[in-house]
């Protein structure tokens, strides 16, 4: 019986174990998990402080514990204790939050299976170091110590933010991808390096990292997203040839950052890229770039100082046209150094010109085919074209155009029919017009010719009707409509008055066709109880309300307003003292309708930092130096960083152990004023010198060999043969346009040695070459083509090539004359001198005809003038 009860008292106790642990699992929080992923475990030795995790696949995302049903990790109760993470091989992906704030981790070892350390973010919320994120390492403050396997593949959204104890970070090769603010306020991180596997650096990728001043770019890189590297302590950053984009704000105030060194020719900087808002001035900013290329125009939007990478200057260029632009083409052209022999702007687009239209017919085919024909042809290539136009109907508005449809010019649609409303459409079927007009078409109804009535209507029965349609060619059936009673309103048959008791008056009327009664009700009174009212708006202290009432017999409806009593009873329910961080104010509540109020609102008092002195670190020549300020009212505390001094060397202690030349550089020592000790320097390199030592060819007029010679170590770089001036005969001249008395030609010289372009180069303008029209003498000035303002005693001329109308005065024309002397057969055009105006009669001859003709006209003028200045003198002194 004694071993019975001990198995009887076995079973109990392991029943009531069972249901303990089943009452666990019901009241348990919905979200707590006992292990990190579906095929993964863990350990942890509270000794040590490590945390050890097992298994294989992936590991869970998680979140805080306050957000919903979300998973919360495993070791939150002990988080505080974890001072090591191992994950073991087998484990593929490191969740979101999985290690968030665990104040106290310093290491972490990472395994080569793994693929992802993942994070999430609110898009946008990272700016400032504000926003919502669950990175998976964020806020580990102390974790000093990570590998990155080769392996990983992805860190993602704020994974890293806010871990300040990390000093240098190196990336794997096989790293692809960073999530948007991955490292964001690592303010420790002082050097990166990254893989051949990454292309682009994210969004705020490292922003607000305080003290990253050196960054080992992979092969790979190529894009470097908006706020990448923002507010970085970089002095100056290196960017390679393969970095083809930098985005807004992408190295925006790094406050030490004076030169930047952009490689490619063709990068995409955007307007704000390196914008520093303690810059005295945008000079002091140095951009280090190529000539002609975006890095040089970058540098003179913004007004910073650009520097060419270019060992040549770039003195003496041309434009070689590789392929001239037409009328339709664009072409392409070059910007190549004559002292270098390279090409500096290369593959610029010539616009294509277009077409030089000129009209030479039209046609009104209005009544053929609706349309109006312009015919045209382009001077320069002789392409010719149609411009189609079709003409609108008359009273066509401005939106729903109306247009000319000539039949068998255009194709119809139409979905209206005799039932259903629809559009009708035109549209234009000749060839490069295409113009469509669209109407509105109501349903037309059938179209009977004879009706049948199949059944009368009565009084209260609709009746009906067939025939056949003769436009949809179906039978149709139709309603007629029912007659209605016939009442005689005036005389009704009987009469109740019930005012007092409901509210109405009913009336009965007999139908004097089928004698079926009806009875109206008027609706005369509200009578209470009668009606059923109902709160739209209920009515407060400050508001009214608003009731709707409605009858129960005829449905007759008002509308009536309750009145509020006009304010609030307000009672104090909460006072709030302003702190550092959170404004003070008064609160209230409405005893009557619950409404609240807030007074009495004080701003946020702001910290007081007071120094502390035992704490600050002074600034070394080699080291930073540091302030620590703590607040007198709260516990918050902040840090200025000290920039270091930098060596100063002691006047007379310079010594050069090694002089620079034109490719190495040199070396010093000195001892420095402040602190006494000796440092090492460097001179850096002269560069070479290179001026160019040219023979003419006699083989090649108008060209030279080439050789750069330094003119400190005599180095010379391989000769070559330079195009010096354009020799008559050795050059082809095409004209691409004709010049005119306004514009010059514009035309390419082609070197037939070299093959040297000019490029599109504008001449000068040809000239008018005038013709006497007629003398002017008269008495006043005149207008001529509503326009040109003749003096008297002038000639009026027209250009013999563009019909340009001028006129000159005697004077004018004598006194070019007298300077000039012509006699000549022959007039030249007025760019060369003023021969065209001195064919006086027009006669097609200089001579002394024309000198009489001019020194006869310029005294008139000279004696006209007089009497107007005379005229002008009398009238004045008759004025006083």
């Amino acid at each position: 019986m004694k071993k019975l009860g001990k198995r009887y008292l076995s079973l109990i106790l392991g029943v009531v174990l069972c249901f303990t642990t089943f009452m666990s699992v019901i009241v348990a929080d919905a979200s707590a998990v006992t292990v990190p992923g579906v095929d993964l475990t863990y350990s942890f030795d509270k000794a040590s402080g490590t945390l050890t995790v097992l298994g294989t696949g992936d590991m869970y995302d998680f979140r805080d514990t306050s957000i919903g049903t979300n998973k919360t990790v495993p070791w939150s109760n002990f988080k505080d204790n974890i001072k090591k993470v191992v994950i073991n091989e087998g484990v593929t992906g490191i969740g979101d939050y999985a290690f968030y704030n665990c104040s106290n981790l310093t290491s972490v070892s990472l395994p080569s299976t793994l693929k992802e350390i993942r994070g999430y973010g609110v898009t946008g919320g990272y700016l400032g170091n504000n926003g919502t994120s669950y990175g998976a390492f964020r806020d580990c403050v102390s974790l000093t110590d990570i590998n990155f396997p080769e392996g990983l593949q992805k860190i993602g959204t704020a994974a890293f933010r806010g871990c300040i104890a990390l000093k240098k970070v190196t990336f794997p090769d096989s790293l692809k991808t960073f999530g948007a603010g991955a490292f964001v306020g690592c303010t420790g991180i002082s050097e990166v390096t990254f893989g051949s596997g990454t292309t682009e650096l994210s969004t705020e990728c490292f922003y607000n990292c305080s003290n990253l001043a050196t960054i080992n770019w992979g092969p790979s890189i190529k894009t470097i997203n908006k706020w990448a590297f923002y507010c970085t302590r970089l002095t100056e950053v290196s960017l390679p040839d393969q970095i083809v984009s930098i985005d807004e704000r992408a190295f925006a105030d790094c406050f030490h950052l004076y030169d930047a060194y952009i490689y490619n020719r063709k990068c995409s900087i955007t307007n704000l890229a390196f914008n520093n808002t303690k810059l005295t001035s945008t000079q002091d900013f140095n951009v280090h770039g190529f000539t002609g290329s975006t890095a040089e125009t970058f540098a003179k939007n913004r007004g910073y100082t650009f520097v060419a990478l270019d060992a040549c200057k770039h003195e003496h260029t041309h434009i070689n046209v590789i392929k001239a632009a037409t009328c339709t083409e664009d072409g392409l052209q070059e910007t190549y150094c004559d002292d270098c022999n390279t090409v500096i702007v290369p593959d610029t687009v010539i616009p294509a010109t277009g077409h030089d239209y000129e009209v030479t017919s039209t046609s009104d085919d209005t009544k053929v085919d609706g349309h109006l024909r312009q015919y045209e042809k382009c001077k320069t290539c002789g392409y010719e074209n149609v411009v189609l136009t079709h003409v609108e109907a008359e009273g066509s508005g401005t939106v729903n155009k109306k247009y000319v449809w000539v039949k068998g010019y255009y194709d119809y649609d139409c979905n209206a029919t005799c039932t259903q409303s629809g559009w009708e459409k035109y549209t234009c079927t000749v060839e490069g017009c295409g113009v469509t007009q669209r109407n509105v078409v109501q349903k037309a109804g059938h179209t009977v010719d004879k009706w049948t009535v199949t059944k009368q209507p009565t009084c209260v029965e609709e009746g009906t009707k067939t025939g056949h349609c003769s436009v949809c060619n179906q039978d149709v059936t139709e309603t007629i409509e029912k007659t209605g009673h016939t009442i005689d309103t005036e005389h009704p048959i009987k009469t109740e008055d019930k005012t007092e008791s409901d509210g109405h008056i009913y009336k009965t009327y007999a139908c004097s066709v089928c004698g079926q009664q009806t009875t109206q009700i008027t609706h005369a009174a509200w009578v209470e109880g009668q009606y059923t009212p109902t709160i739209v708006a209920k009515v407060t202290c400050t508001t009214d309300g608003v009731e709707r009432d409605k009858c129960d017999i005829c449905d007759e409806t008002r509308t009536v307003t309750i009145p509020s009593k006009g304010e609030h009873t307000w009672e104090t329910t909460e006072t709030i003292e302003p702190t550092c961080t959170t404004k003070g104010q008064t609160n209230y509540t409405c005893t009557v309708c619950g409404a609240t109020k807030r007074d009495n609102v004080v701003d946020a008092l702001g910290h007081d930092y007071v120094e502390q002195k035992d704490l600050a670190v002074a600034a070394t020549c080699t080291e930073t130096g540091s302030k620590t300020y703590k607040c007198s009212r709260c516990s918050a505390t902040k840090t200025d960083v000290i920039d270091a001094k930098g060596h100063f060397a002691k006047q007379g202690t310079r010594v050069v152990t090694k002089e620079a030349d034109c490719e190495n550089d040199g070396a010093g020592h000195a001892v420095c004023h402040r602190c006494g000790e000796e440092y090492d320097y460097v001179i850096k390199a002269l560069g070479h010198d290179y001026q160019n030592d040219e023979v003419e060819l006699p083989d090649q007029p108008g060209h030279v060999l080439s050789t750069p010679i330094c003119t400190r170590c005599g180095q010379k770089q391989n000769a070559e043969i330079v195009h010096k001036e354009w020799i008559e005969g050795y050059y082809t001249h095409t004209v691409i346009t004709e010049g005119t008395c306004l514009t010059g030609e514009i035309y390419v010289d082609t070197c037939t040695l070299c093959k040297k372009s000019s490029g599109n180069v504008q001449g000068s303008p040809l000239g008018h070459e005038y013709k006497a029209l007629r003398v002017y003498e008269g008495t006043a000035p005149t207008t001529v083509g509503n326009k040109l303002t003749v003096e008297p005693y002038s000639i009026v001329y027209t250009c013999k090539h563009c019909g340009d109308i001028d006129a000159q005065t005697g004077k004018q024309l004598f006194y070019w004359w007298d300077n000039y002397y012509y006699n000549r057969d022959s007039m030249d055009r007025t760019r060369q001198n003023y021969s065209s105006y001195m064919d006086a009669n027009a006669d097609g001859i200089i001579n002394a005809k024309d000198y009489a003709l001019l020194y006869n006209l310029n005294k008139k003028y000279l004696k006209y003038k007089e009497e107007q200045k005379n005229k002008t003198e009398e009238s004045a002194g008759n004025n006083q």
